[in-house]
């Protein structure tokens, strides 16, 4: 139960960015971004992935990722082509092609060098007890080097979803 209370506050949040970049440019009655965008209703939840799409662009890299993780767990689900469609092409560039033009082993060496026998917990949650943090640690150094996230890899930053095994065995 734990992992929709998550879900559900990080779609609060996905609202409230919405409210930064959406409120007070409709000339009709002021939408409640924050309870569409939690709301169980699949029409809402629509509309806000559309609102997504509209504003993804002016959005910090941090806001991206809390918006891509909202269409992630939802666009699937609600069956909406064009919700799918736009996470596709965010997840048309190929991470390892693009990262070429300005990936830097040395600064991914010097982040793992710095790490490696500690958690950089002020951004990413100790992992320790969901069975090692090997993986997450791995996908930071390759963030810190310059390679960019999408869908298809990711590290989870701190206070993220985390899906949780019954049996780690």
């Amino acid at each position: 139960m734990e992992t929709l209370i998550e879900i559900y506050k990080e779609d609060i949040g996905v609202g409230n960015i919405l409210q930064k970049y959406l409120l007070g440019t409709r000339s009709s009655a002021p939408t409640d971004f924050v309870a569409e965008a939690s709301s169980l209703d699949r029409k809402q939840v629509i509309d806000t992935m559309h609102r997504i799409e509209s504003i993804y662009s002016l959005a910090t890299e941090e806001e991206q990722e809390a918006m891509l993780s909202y269409l992630l767990h939802h666009a699937r689900a609600c069956e909406d082509p064009q919700s799918i469609e736009f996470l596709q092409n965010l997840n048309n560039t190929d991470p390892i092609q693009s990262a070429a033009n300005y990936y830097s082993g040395t600064t991914a060496k010097n982040y793992a060098h710095t790490w490696y026998n500690s958690f950089n917990t002020a951004s990413y949650p100790n992992m320790e007890g969901m069975g090692g943090d090997c993986t997450n640690f791995v996908s930071q150094c390759m963030k810190a080097g310059g390679i960019p996230m999408d869908s298809s890899w990711y590290c989870y930053k701190k206070n993220s979803t985390y899906l949780r095994p019954v049996n780690g065995t």
